[in-house]
């Protein structure tokens, strides 16, 4: 199995001067190092990932397990490698689609929320943060119209969803169906009275929502 992966032929692995360390990737040897001084230490070492290069050139990733033994009654690690390179291929992939859609959502120029079962404000994107003049840590936990400094959400010491114009509020009527029964709603003129640089002014939004399962939880 090692001449298939590797590429190298059984005789170069024994050849008096081939070193184990050959395989290993420039990034990980350091690592590789420092466990194999462990074992000379006696201490056993938990199984740890690393890159490994094959006599052509290709990196793998792989699974290194070892443990001490006596061979030929001279001490010696048993080494188990189990070769990973698909799945870290797939989760590399995954990663690179999460940070391309989160780049998205970061620059995407519509005021964006991600809002959990409660109704509260769980995540927002770069565009909310310029528009309410927030940091974006400071909104989280907040309610929607809490976020926007909905003057009707000052009504009440409950904030958001307690004032007496909120039971007529579209946002929350909105927002509130969506998580209920999942469906989406697109284009659902809003109009709010918002405290804005210290003054109260009218906006009119176009508010979409649509409702998905993430890391089961329901979100909006």
């Amino acid at each position: 199995k090692c001449e298939e992966i590797m590429g190298y032929k059984l005789r170069e692995f024994y050849a008096p001067r081939f070193n184990f360390l050959t395989l290993i990737h420039p990034d990980d040897i350091s690592d590789v190092r420092r466990n194999f001084l462990k074992h000379e230490k006696g201490k056993e070492v938990p199984p740890y990932e690393y890159k490994m290069v094959t006599k052509k050139g290709k990196v793998i990733f792989g699974i290194l397990t070892t443990k001490l033994i006596r061979y030929r009654e001279n001490p010696a690690i048993l080494g188990i490698i189990t070769d990973i390179t698909e799945r870290k291929i797939s989760e590399e992939a995954v990663r690179a689609g999460e940070e391309e859609l989160s780049a998205i959502y970061q620059n995407a120029p519509v005021l964006m929320t991600l809002i959990d079962e409660e109704g509260k404000v769980c995540k927002v994107n770069g565009f909310t943060t310029e528009f309410t003049g927030r940091a974006a840590n400071k909104m989280i936990g907040l309610r929607f119209g809490e976020v926007l400094r909905c003057l009707h959400s000052m009504e009440s010491s409950k904030g958001c969803g307690f004032g007496k114009h909120c039971k007529n509020c579209m946002i929350r009527r909105t927002v509130l169906y969506t998580l209920k029964t999942g469906q989406s709603h697109h284009q659902v003129e809003v109009n709010l009275p918002i405290l804005a640089d210290g003054t109260k002014k009218f906006f009119t939004f176009l508010l979409s929502s649509t409702s998905f399962n993430l890391r089961g939880r329901s979100m909006m």
